[in-house]
């Protein structure tokens, strides 16, 4: 059965409709007691009532847990959690209570305004109780909802455009703190920070005993997003949520003052959105800093155990296995995987497999786990320029790791040294470089390396 979503995002589409439908819903039961079903996660809730699915705060759900009950009494003056819930997601007000969960006056209708108004009004609820409300309260309802259709969709304007950023200079701090990411990854990149394993799947760096970065494996994270925390003297400052797509986020303090969000991961196109004031922007300014502060008390943990990660060096090597090697009895030679580690330009590894040797490989194995951020190669047999070029070079590699993941690499066609930089340090015990293209030699087809070292 198809379900309908009131989806909270900024653009505000179809606002009136949803709020329409909704108001319907709960015209239609007033007095009476429907139940719903916490859905979603626990960072990110959802009431099922029926065929509408509706997001909601954290805080409207409480200490539930996803997949519990809840019933709610629908009364006229307003008060009941559900109502609250539907009536601030399309911009209401909720009446007669205390406390406030926020609004958000931005939303899209999934599907369009008709379906949805037909949903709405034919959605399956239980409903339990006496079938006793009134006519008149039905349509003072109505009438109420009528009467603040304008005032809610001006209010809604309002609160788009109510965060005064006019005392704060978004673009200028934000220019700051993309300047201390780029420090902080560039730093990573060349291994000039300490790295702890916090846990299986999540990486610390830090310096001098200050925390630079946590990095949580998409796999890692109940939601399916990769994280990625960085921190300025010990605060949060900036975080990126990457998945099918992507958030980034950008802190002044304990303040989200920008919330950069691409549709996609291939990070084409992004909308700022900075200093707001709707639930959206305020639950996730509080789940990533929850977040963030929950990953670093467990950095501190594993800090104050000393598990600190060693990098990586050749002296750590104790087995080098090949698919294949090229034997020449004839000549007393043959061509081992263990040539490419003995520092040594006129010796190699040369696969044995007939043709060009797509698809062989080389596994190097350490005595223990060690942080790998990349290595550099020498591809090809440089043993002299003509041997070189007589012989097939790696094109494209494939490198892989322990725990089964990988990215493939490209190497030019270079007589030299080459240095490969992994796009993230992985903590393995061996990693394995496989032939997937090669530049084919003049006369050979045999494919070399020369020398590597890892780093």
């Amino acid at each position: 059965m198809s379900h309908i979503t009131i989806q909270v995002n900024e653009n505000r589409t179809d606002a009136k409709a949803g709020q329409n439908a909704a108001s319907s819903l709960l015209a239609n039961s007033v007095g009476k007691v429907i139940t719903g079903t916490i859905s979603g996660t626990r960072q990110q809730p959802k009431i099922q009532i029926g065929k509408l699915t509706i997001d909601v705060s954290r805080d409207v759900v409480g200490d539930r847990n996803v997949g519990d009950s809840m019933d709610f009494l629908v009364t006229k003056q307003e008060q009941s959690v559900v109502l609250k819930a539907m009536q601030e997601f399309v911009g209401g007000n909720a009446e007669g209570e205390e406390e406030t969960y926020g609004q958000v006056s931005r939303l899209q209708v999934m599907r369009n305004t008709e379906q949805f108004a037909q949903i709405a009004k034919e959605s399956d609820i239980s409903i339990e109780g006496e079938e006793k409300a009134q006519e008149s309260e039905r349509i003072e309802v109505e009438n109420e909802t009528e009467e603040t259709e304008d005032a809610q969709e001006t209010e809604a304007d309002d609160i788009e455009n109510d965060s005064d950023t006019s005392s704060v200079d978004v673009d200028g701090l934000a220019s700051k703190i993309d300047s201390t990411y780029e420090m902080i990854t560039k730093g990573i990149a060349n291994n000039s920070y300490d790295v702890i394993s916090v846990y299986n799947g999540v990486l610390a760096y830090s310096d001098q005993d200050v925390l630079k970065a946590i990095v949580v494996e998409k796999d890692y994270s109940s939601d399916g997003y990769a994280q990625k925390f960085y921190y300025d003297n010990g605060n949060l400052i900036f975080s990126i949520y990457e998945n099918d797509d992507m958030h980034e986020f950008y802190y002044d303090g304990e303040q989200l003052i920008r919330w950069k969000y691409f549709a996609d991961a291939s990070k084409t196109k992004a909308t700022n959105y900075d200093m707001e004031s709707t639930t959206s922007y305020v639950g996730w300014e509080q789940r990533v800093k929850d977040d963030a502060e929950h990953m670093k008390k467990e950095w501190e943990t594993a800090f104050s155990n000393k598990a600190m990660i060693s990098k990586i060096s050749n002296d750590n090597i104790i087995d080098i296995e090949a698919s294949s090697y090229l034997d020449e009895s004839k000549y007393n030679i043959a061509h081992l995987p263990e040539r490419i580690i003995d520092g040594d330009l006129t010796t190699g590894w040369v696969e044995g497999a007939s043709g060009q040797g797509i698809g062989e490989y080389i596994t190097i194995y350490f005595d223990d786990e060690y942080l790998v951020s990349g290595f550099s190669i020498n591809a090809g047999y440089q043993k002299s320029n003509d041997l070189y070029s007589k012989n097939s070079r790696p094109k494209e590699i494939y490198i892989s790791f322990a725990d089964g993941s990988g990215e493939s690499q490209v190497l030019s066609d270079t007589n030299g040294k080459q240095d490969i930089k992994l796009s993230n340090p992985v903590v393995t015990d061996s990693i394995t470089l496989r032939i997937d293209s090669v530049y084919p030699g003049s006369k050979y087809e045999d494919t070399v390396i020369t020398e590597m070292s890892l780093y």
